[in-house]
């Protein structure tokens, strides 16, 4: 069983990576780049910039929900 659940997991980590492969080539003959540079762009310009903006709107939905908890607690409050 677990030489199954290997193969299995090798299988899968090699289709992944020319998935992957076949995609940065395919976007190199689309952006009219080379495959090394379209990885330069997509892994260390790309993905990063992608994770700063998440985190940053991460950070901004954080601080308006605990402005609206605030304004609802003090709505609902008991007078």
């Amino acid at each position: 069983m677990p030489d199954l659940f290997l193969s299995l997991l090798y299988r899968l980590g090699r289709l992944t990576y020319w998935y992957c492969v076949d995609f940065m080539v395919n976007l190199a003959n689309l952006t009219g780049t080379s495959y090394p540079e379209a990885n330069t762009w997509v892994l260390l310009l790309f993905i990063p910039g992608l994770l700063c903006l998440l985190v940053l709107v991460r950070l901004w939905q954080g601080h308006r929900l605990r402005h609206l908890r605030r304004r609802v607690a003090a709505t609902t409050a008991p007078e």
